[in-house]
């Protein structure tokens, strides 16, 4: 959990800011600023949550994991069984089943789901962009379920694609946290052919760490995970061994060093 938040969070986190303060910039830095904000915040918000779980089992409490590899997700409703699952289980049992969950026929179904995801966005700030957050993923977990979770179950790896632009722009909108300069942030992203020129040379906003750490991050949000389980089972007689230990010890160097000499360490979920 330090390793992620201090090695990989806040690394991308530097670069998100260093690409969200162009004004004149091609598409590409747009799409930058999008990325890694995504990762960001998830290696942030699952790092804080990996090193509770640790600190817990210290002291002999077992909690739950939080977030599983949400970013591999197939739909949006599988996202929000992945992502945060503290925060999504208690609007579930303390707000949508309250409600009526899905026993009061679909119409109500649709708009307990409508309640509880205006309900997640206020949670997250009483703006007009935290609202129009909850309620975009609230508009496509009611269009999965009135029917199009059967068409993305038949187009395969195209349904994570789908998932994880709805995603990417739902976090533009969450980082911004402005609605109106968000909505200029995604057209700028999706009308490539308008912005082609810029002032700013792409390596000047990303250097060697950067670019180390988003790769990092891309096969760490569940990619290299799965591999690893999927073509080199034996890898699981390796844990709680001394390769894992040195492992961690590295780890914990590393993080220790950046943590002396760095200077840039935000903490995102303060703000909420």
């Amino acid at each position: 959990g330090l390793a992620k938040k201090v090695l990989i969070a806040n690394a991308l986190g530097e670069l998100c800011s260093k690409a969200s303060a162009l004004n004149e910039a091609t598409v590409i830095f747009y799409w930058i600023f999008g990325i890694s904000y995504m990762l960001q915040l998830y290696f942030d918000f699952s790092a804080y949550s990996d090193m509770a779980i640790g600190l817990g089992r210290i002291f002999g409490f077992h909690f739950p994991e939080n977030f599983n590899y949400p970013y591999l997700s197939g739909s949006i409703q599988e996202f929000w069984r992945r992502w945060h699952i503290s925060l999504s289980s208690w609007f579930r049992d303390y707000l949508y089943i309250p409600l009526g969950g899905n026993r009061k026929g679909k119409i109500r179904t649709y708009l307990n789901l409508a309640i509880v995801f205006f309900a997640t966005g206020l949670w997250h700030g009483a703006t007009t962009a935290f609202i129009a957050w909850g309620a975009l993923h609230g508009f496509f977990i009611i269009v999965e379920r009135i029917g199009f979770k059967k068409i993305l179950d038949k187009i395969g790896f195209l349904r994570y694609v789908y998932t994880g632009l709805v995603v990417l722009f739902g976090w533009v909108i969450f980082r911004v946290a402005n609605l109106q300069p968000a909505l200029q942030y995604i057209r700028r992203m999706l009308t490539p052919w308008q912005y082609t020129q810029s002032t700013y040379a792409l390596r000047e906003l990303i250097g060697n760490r950067c670019i180390v750490m988003a790769v990092v991050g891309v096969l760490g949000m569940g990619l290299l995970q799965v591999g690893i389980k999927r073509f080199c089972p034996t890898a699981e007689k390796l844990k709680g061994g001394v390769l894992e230990l040195v492992y961690c010890m590295f780890l914990i160097a590393a993080s220790m060093l950046l943590l002396v000499n760095g200077t840039y360490s935000p903490a995102i979920y303060l703000n909420f």
